[in-house]
This record gives C-alpha cells, sequence and structure tokens, in this order.
C-alpha cells in the first residue's frame, strides 16, 4: 500500500463572463479542459537531470480538480465559479449548490479571514494547534475526508469541525474583554477550555467579530449584534421543527444565523461531552496551576478511552497514517514511481469508520482519532443493548433468547432477541482485516458474554 498523504486544497477563482455556458454539464466539461491546460503547464519538460526534477512540478488532470505534488507537499486545486452554482439552483438542484459553494467558496473565505487573525495575533496559530489536538484525542473532531473528490464542508456527520474550533479559539481572541487577547499558545489553549465550560450554549449564541482582522479595523456594529442573535434564535427553531437540533451558534458577519459548520454532523450528545470535558480540564488544570504546576494542563491533552466500550487498535506505519508533508526525499523517485506510491486524499481510517457506521451503526456509535488515525472507539447504544422483538429486518447481529412466544389467544408471536456482540467484535477485526491490530474490550463495557 502505498503512501496516504491528505492534499491542501486549493480554490482558483474565474472571473464570471458571458462567454461561460448556460449548462452546467458543458461548464463542468470546460473546467475539465482548463484542468488538463494546467496540467500541461505545470508538468513542462520533461527533467533528465534529478537536480532539475526535484525543481519541478508533477500534475495530473482529473475531471473535477487537478492534483499537484510538488515543494513537499500534494496540492488539489479545483475551480470555483459562481454561474455553476446559479444555475444549479434555476435547476432545482439547491443541495448539491449549497454544498458546492460551501465547499469552494464560504470555506475559502473562512480560511481567508482566519489566517488575517493569526497574523494579527501571533500566538493564535499555535493556540489553534493545540484546540485542535485536543478535539483529537478526545474524540470529537470530524475526521477530514474527500467524497468523489469534494472535500466534505462543514464537518462531515461525525464530530466537530475544524471551522467551528477555529471560530471558538477566534473568539477568544477577539472578544478577550475584561482581559487582554492571549500572549501565548498555552494562554489561547486555556481560554478556549475555559470558554466551552463557562457558556450557557443552549440559550446563547456566541459571535465572533472576524472583521477585526480587516484593513480598516472596523468592529461589527450593535445591530449587527442583534440581527446575529435574531438569525441565529430563528436558526435553532428551524433546527428544532425539522428534528434536527443545533447545539451550538457560532455567528459571523458572513454567517448570522451561526449554523454554517455546526448544523452537518456535531449532535447535541457529542457537544454535550465536549463541554463536560473542557470543564473538567479547567478545574483540573486550575488546581495545577495554582500549585505552580503546568502538568495538569498537559495532561488534558493526553488521550482518554474509558468513557468508551470498545477500542479498535490500527496499525502503525507510514502507509497507514496521514501525513502532512512528503518531505524533499520523496521527490528524488522518478515521476511515475512518484505518482504510483502516492494515494493523496486517501484515508484508509476514515473508510473503515464509514463502513463499520453503516454495518453496526444501529448498535453501536463510532469515533475515530483524526490526528494519530490509529484508534476508534466504540460505545454501544443504550437501547439496543437491552434486546427486544425478533424483527427479520434487523435479525443480523442479534442472538435469540425466545424463539417464539404464545399470546393469550393461542397465536404465536415473534421471538425475543439481544444483540451479539461477540459476533460484532469479531465482525469489527474482520471488516477491518489489514488495519485492524486488536480489538479491545475495556473493563465495565455493556457486553453481553
Amino acid at each position: 500500500m502505498g503512501l496516504c498523504v491528505a492534499p491542501i486544497d486549493c480554490i482558483v477563482t474565474l472571473q464570471d463572463s458571458g462567454k461561460w455556458p448556460d449548462d452546467v454539464e458543458a461548464m463542468r466539461k470546460l473546467s475539465a479542459a482548463l484542468y488538463l491546460c494546467m496540467a500541461n503547464c505545470l508538468n513542462g519538460d520533461q527533467a533528465e537531470e534529478e537536480e532539475a526534477a526535484q525543481l519541478k512540478f508533477v500534475a495530473k488532470a482529473f475531471p473535477d480538480h487537478i492534483q499537484v505534488l510538488g515543494l513537499g507537499y500534494a496540492f488539489r486545486v479545483r475551480i470555483w465559479n459562481e454561474r455553476e452554482v446559479r444555475l444549479l439552483r434555476q435547476q432545482k438542484r439547491k443541495p448539491e449548490a449549497d454544498a458546492l459553494e460551501l465547499a469552494r467558496f464560504h470555506r475559502a473565505q473562512h480560511t481567508a479571514a482566519i489566517s488575517a487573525l493569526a497574523h494579527k495575533f501571533p500566538s493564535m496559530g499555535e493556540a489553534l494547534r493545540l484546540c485542535k489536538q485536543w478535539t483529537c484525542v478526545h474524540f470529537l473532531a470530524a475526521h477530514a475526508a474527500s467524497v468523489d473528490g469534494e472535500p466534505r464542508a462543514g464537518g462531515g456527520a461525525d464530530g466537530l469541525s475544524e471551522e467551528a474550533v477555529e471560530l471558538l479559539v477566534a473568539h477568544c481572541y477577539t472578544s478577550a474583554l475584561p482581559f487582554a487577547p492571549p500572549a501565548t499558545p498555552l494562554a489561547g489553549f486555556l481560554r478556549f477550555l475555559w470558554l466551552l465550560a463557562s457558556t450557557d450554549w443552549e440559550v446563547s449564541a456566541l459571535i465572533v467579530d472576524l472583521s477585526v482582522a480587516s484593513e480598516d479595523g472596523s468592529r461589527m456594529t450593535s445591530q449587527a449584534y442583534r440581527e446575529c442573535q435574531d438569525a441565529a434564535e430563528q436558526a435553532r427553531c428551524a433546527g428544532g421543527q425539522s428534528r434536527r437540533p443545533v447545539p451550538v451558534c457560532l455567528c459571523t458577519p458572513a454567517d448570522q444565523g451561526g449554523v454554517r459548520w455546526t448544523q452537518h454532523g456535531l449532535s447535541p450528545m457529542l457537544w454535550g461531552r465536549a463541554v463536560a470535558l473542557a470543564r473538567d480540564a479547567v478545574c483540573f488544570a486550575g488546581r495545577g496551576l495554582a500549585r505552580g504546576k503546568q502538568a495538569p494542563l498537559w495532561a488534558s491533552l493526553e488521550r482518554r478511552v474509558s468513557d468508551f466500550d470498545v477500542v479498535i487498535r490500527l496499525k502503525a506505519g507510514a502507509s497507514l497514517l496521514k501525513v502532512n508533508g512528503l518531505g524533499a526525499q520523496a521527490f528524488k523517485n522518478t515521476r511515475r514511481k512518484l505518482q504510483a506510491s502516492l494515494l493523496v486524499g486517501l484515508s484508509p481510517v476514515h473508510q473503515l469508520l464509514r463502513r463499520l457506521r453503516e454495518a453496526y451503526g444501529r448498535y453501536a456509535l463510532f469515533w475515530a482519532d483524526a490526528l494519530h488515525a490509529d484508534t476508534i472507539a466504540v460505545l454501544w447504544l443504550p437501547h439496543h443493548s437491552s434486546g427486544g422483538a425478533l424483527s427479520v429486518a434487523h435479525a443480523e447481529n442479534t442472538f435469540p433468547l425466545v424463539i417464539s412466544e404464545v399470546g393469550g389467544s393461542g397465536e404465536v408471536g415473534g421471538g425475543y432477541v439481544v444483540p451479539d456482540f461477540v459476533t460484532m467484535l469479531c465482525g469489527f477485526k474482520r471488516l477491518g482485516e489489514g488495519l485492524v491490530s486488536d480489538v479491545e474490550v475495556l473493563p465495565g463495557a455493556r457486553v453481553v458474554q
């Protein structure tokens, strides 16, 4: 298996023009032709000498993006044109249009705003890394993945997105009163934990003023704050009516409702666990800092699996982990060998996580460590752990206790079954054959022997 590399997503914005076709498929064919031209320009002439080859890019065009290997990294470049979104909405393909706009426009705008803030506050970049590490080691972070070549926007269906974490940290710097903005990464991490632990998220909407880093340095007006609060309240009501509750609203000038990065994938249960972990970390770190020790604070960055029932251990190795950079050593190979050995955008852990949820999602919840990619935590669902009536549609992974029951009228009814945990544990390892090294049942797990 080749080296799995996480690509850096890049967006190329093209000016809208009447020369663009008025058909979605024609626009995509034209974009594919542009990808081919860009790949040819980047590849250039085949270099014969090894030193010259290291300075060249290796580009490969796909129907919906161009993949570029160079400078020690893997880049995935896509074209953004607002006309395609308008055409999709005219064809009443609103979900597809919203997903495209979120992935290729709003995500790029969000990244630019956070980058500007990181330049204004020097410690923010490292504080972000600490906060994201905390969410990953506690199985709170959404596992980044690509679906049909398109990056997942707004989080998947499994956790807290990176954009949401960035907005929480940005609030600690832009609205630090009555304190000064954090001057060190450790202070920024503590403010992040305190924000999670002290805010009443059920009634409060967090308003993040990203305009602080603008060129004129202007701030949001009081009218803009009121508009964000009203929009967040409407978003919560809409989420309750659609049976998709929004656990937290992170409002910005560009997203007054505050649900762009939290309405997909962040469940109230997971958000409640994040708040509870933050409160424990703040209490534990406060006692340690009062004694002049920082060890309790760093201990909050250690993985804790005692809250789960089962832990699936994955094999370690460079071919199975998400790698941020390729390194200069990788480019000493020839172009053909380089393209054959790299699997850009493929995440074996996410693929295994998706298959586990499809096969056993009725009986358990699954989360993966998105940072180390070496552990999947499993939590049995309590409403299915006690068993229930026999159902042909859900007979798989169950064990019969009573084959049939005789009712008061003498009719024979369905039997009673309980989940077959042992078979499912074996199925976890069989489903991840070659990737799973061990399946460990933790003490106190709800497992029927």
